[in-house]
């Protein structure tokens, strides 16, 4: 979204979004003319998605002349934006961050919302050592997840809305969900000195 460049949309743990398929071949008509149709694979997305087709014609010789194009699909008419103020950089452990959280449409139009559920869940992953006779000595990992804070907020249509939470150290994801359209909206981040 132009005009809102810096907000995130789209849940980060939604599955599957990124594939790649062929299309079957087309010939041109007399006139030099094809149309191309391809049926909708993302009608269950949650999160915007780039969608890009690269297309290739081929000269009498076989050489290709190849042009790609790329569209946008925004799930919703609006959907849950969030911005967090570190921006690219970790936040401090043991601080009180701060993101904004807005709800826009595809020109970056703001609209209200109330009862937009709130989590912020620390994430951890332990890692171990396991050993077995067809692959030796390696790791594996198990995955924890734990709601820290939980609230209810409303978004307004005009502004950003602030909002200021506590974190400790480690691992992060904020998540926002609509219960309007069902969609969730959510970043990760790290909080404190992240040595990996």
């Amino acid at each position: 979204v132009e005009a809102l460049k810096n907000y995130s949309f789209g849940n980060v743990n939604e599955a599957n979004l990124k594939q790649e398929f062929d299309l079957e071949d087309i010939s041109l008509d007399d006139q030099g003319k094809a149309l191309l149709k391809i049926d909708s694979q993302w009608q269950s997305a949650q999160s915007p998605l780039q969608i890009k087709l690269i297309s290739s014609l081929y000269e009498s010789g076989g050489r290709p002349v190849s042009r790609a194009y790329s569209t946008l699909v925004w799930p919703h008419e609006y959907l849950i934006g969030i911005q967090a103020e570190f921006g690219d950089k970790n936040p401090e452990a043991n601080s009180r961050v701060n993101f904004d959280l807005v709800k826009a449409s595809l020109s970056g139009a703001l609209a209200s919302a109330t009862n937009i559920d709130i989590k912020l869940i620390q994430e951890d992953r332990q890692y171990f050592w396991v050993y077995d006779n067809n692959q030796g000595w390696h790791y594996e990992w198990t995955d924890k997840e734990f709601v820290e804070q939980s609230r209810t907020i409303e978004l307004s249509d005009t502004q950003p809305t602030r909002l200021q939470l506590p974190v400790n150290y480690g691992s992060y994801r904020l998540e926002a969900h609509d219960p309007d359209s069902g969609q969730i909206t959510s970043i990760r981040f790290y909080a404190g000195y992240d040595w990996y």
